[in-house]
């Protein structure tokens, strides 16, 4: 008879008994994390946290540079279109002016044939007549009619000078047409861009509503922190000059555009008063050198003389960015531009190489500054508290 011990027995009991504790504390558990895996601690999930803040901060910050990059295309595309209008509506009143000026020129001419005519008709075959037979000699004859040949030549080229005009008169009419349908349809495409524009603002904004409200408050504490920062940039930007052994030509393009660091972006703006975009900005420079660019992007990048490589830029170069071109700056030095970069940002100094958008740079020519610094909004203001 084999016999069994009851201690085994017991033994395997108890480990049951356990089993089923933890089984049943498992599944109880709020958590309800498997016995292989222990709890997090507090320090853990605060850094699963953080790692997860800072990927969705990266993810919204790349879609607002996208967002950001995708308006300054349509602001400087609009900058283009009214470019083209201003310069139709300055062809436009010229060719108005020329218009009245041959029609003017026309009613003359027509004046001086319509005499000419008269004169033919009621007196000249007989004045002619006259002429000829009142001679003296061979010599007065030939003088005399020598000299009505030449009176048949200039009513000749009166004629001709009057249907030249005529000509240049239908000429004028006809281009004066086309530049007001194109005068209306740039005012049309000006207005479109003006409501894209509006629309991708909106957009941008309604795309910072949507976002969590951790994020939310990450951007504001990055808004409040570049707020500081602003109240000290033009100091700062001194330093950084000093630091990188960067000397500021008195009177040169690189001094005038420091000036207006701090200066608040503005899509359209071309004055200090209200504010500048990128290629705004680099119009109001070179005017106070003398110099008038188009406020457009584009435009710029084809004027001057090319800087075929970044080693050969010199202080006042234009950098430009983008394909198509969308963004320009102002060449300092060692690697660093001043610019307004975009909605919500001030006038201010960035790194060349943190762009990986660089297009070209163009080197136009401008005389020192000879005309005085203007003084900025906040300098008004003080000046007028006093």
């Amino acid at each position: 008879m084999v016999k069994y011990s009851s201690q085994p027995a017991l033994k395997s009991i108890f480990v049951l008994g356990i089993a089923a504790s933890l089984l049943v504390y498992s599944l109880n558990s709020p958590n309800n994390f498997a016995l292989a895996i222990p709890p997090l601690t507090t320090p853990q999930k605060l850094e699963i946290k953080i790692q997860k803040a800072r990927q969705e901060l990266s993810q919204v910050t790349a879609q607002l540079e996208q967002l950001n990059t995708q308006l300054e295309i349509k602001i400087e595309e609009y900058n283009a279109r009214k470019v083209d209008l201003a310069e139709t509506q300055k062809k436009l009143t010229e060719t108005q002016a020329k218009y009245e000026m041959t029609q003017r020129e026309l009613y003359k001419r027509q004046a001086i044939f319509d005499r000419r005519v008269r004169l033919i008709y009621v007196e000249g075959e007989k004045r002619y007549l006259d002429v000829l037979l009142n001679t003296t000699s061979l010599f007065d004859f030939i003088t005399r009619l020598r000299f009505l040949k030449e009176i048949a030549n200039s009513d000749r080229q009166v004629v001709e000078s009057l249907k030249y005009t005529r000509e240049e008169l239908n000429r004028i009419r006809t281009e004066l047409e086309i530049l007001k349908e194109r005068q209306e349809a740039l005012q049309e495409q000006v207005l479109a861009q003006k409501t894209a524009i509006e629309m991708q603002i909106a957009e941008r904004a309604n795309f910072i509503k949507n976002l969590s409200a951790e994020i939310k408050k990450l951007l504001k504490e990055k808004e409040e922190l570049e707020r500081r920062a602003l109240a000290t940039l033009n100091e700062d930007v001194k330093r950084l000059l000093f630091d990188l052994g960067i000397v500021i030509e008195p009177g040169s393009i690189v001094e005038t555009a420091l000036h207006f660091i701090g200066i608040p972006y503005l899509w359209g703006g071309e004055l200090p008063e209200t504010g500048f975009d990128c290629s705004g900005l680099v119009k109001y420079v070179f005017s106070l050198h003398g110099v008038e660019l188009p406020h457009y992007s584009g435009y710029q990048a084809e004027l001057g003389e090319p800087v075929e490589r970044i080693e050969d830029l010199r202080p006042g170069d234009l950098v430009f960015f983008g394909n198509p071109i969308h963004h320009v700056g102002i060449y300092i030095d060692k690697g660093y531009f001043i610019h307004a970069p975009q909605t919500g940002d001030v006038v201010r100094i960035s790194r060349l190489s943190d762009r990986a958008d660089f297009t070209c740079a163009r080197r136009i020519f401008a005389p020192p500054r000879s005309v005085p610094l203007p003084p900025l909004p906040s300098q008004k203001k003080r000046a007028s508290d006093n």
